[in-house]
């Protein structure tokens, strides 16, 4: 034990330092926190921005042509239903007749040829009505489901090909056959006026000679319809593919792509 007296130790102030006081600890977190969202959301710069609009833009224009191509197809599929169902109708209508009075007698004479050829109208009978069936199938599934089919390029080409190599076919042989011994022929020949007006025939020969030569200018306009409408979906498809190759490149180089973009334009 010590022999010196001990004093109690008295505690020395601190003495604050001018200008190095330390900041809350509330008000360092805060600062902290200010700090980390900021750096998580940069500022979007002049070439950022651009290839968005870019992308934007791209998108927007094959939007456009898309809903062009759904409007032309829908017109083309709608126009070809009720042009085939008119010519349905009318070759139906004189093939009808023609069985319904083919025993019928006038001036001493049956009122048809001797050797009638019906095959014609049959022939633009079952194309109006194939061509029907289809137009008003595709109008329904396009309208429903199937998008994606409806609008594929190969099923618009191979869709347009069919129908206007058919109807090309039709227009040709059904105007190409009209002869004396052939329904529309013989519709509209002098004999048939003879029977009609002279001997007093049933069948309305004037009638018949008009509803067929009105079917056969409904085939033609049918056949030029689709002619212009495959023109214009091919234009359209075709601008359609470069707009979505330049959309997938836009989305796949990011930044890099707007330069690229443009030298294609």
């Amino acid at each position: 034990m010590s022999h010196y007296p001990q004093h109690p130790q008295t505690q020395q102030p601190t003495i604050p330092m001018v200008g190095m006081q330390q900041p809350p600890q509330h008000g360092y977190v805060h600062v902290n926190e200010q700090h980390n969202s900021t750096s998580y959301s940069p500022p979007i710069t002049p070439k950022k921005d651009e290839t968005l609009h870019e992308r934007v833009s791209l998108k927007v224009r094959v939007e456009k042509i898309r809903k062009r191509l759904s409007a032309l197809s829908a017109l083309s599929r709608g126009l070809s239903s009720i042009t085939n169902l008119i010519m349905f109708v009318f070759m139906a209508f004189t093939i009808f007749t023609f069985y319904s009075t083919r025993d019928e007698q006038a001036l001493g004479r049956s009122i048809w040829a001797k050797d009638q050829k019906t095959w014609p109208t049959f022939f633009v009978l079952a194309a109006s009505f194939v061509t029907f069936c289809a137009s008003l199938l595709a109008l329904l599934l396009f309208c429903c489901c199937f998008k994606r089919a409806a609008n594929s390029w190969k099923v618009v080409v191979l869709t347009y090909a069919i129908q206007i190599a058919m109807w090309l076919l039709v227009t040709f042989l059904y105007r190409y056959e009209k002869r004396l011994n052939d329904l529309w022929g013989w519709s509209c020949g002098d004999i048939a006026w003879e029977l009609q007006h002279k001997g007093n025939a049933s069948v309305n020969f004037d009638r018949l000679c008009d509803i067929q030569t009105v079917t056969w200018y409904i085939s033609l306009i049918e056949t030029i319809a689709k002619i212009l409408l495959a023109i214009g979906s091919f234009v359209l498809l075709r601008k359609n593919r470069q707009l979505n190759a330049k959309l997938k490149l836009a989305e796949g180089l990011g930044e890099g792509a707007t330069g690229l973009l443009s030298a294609f334009a």
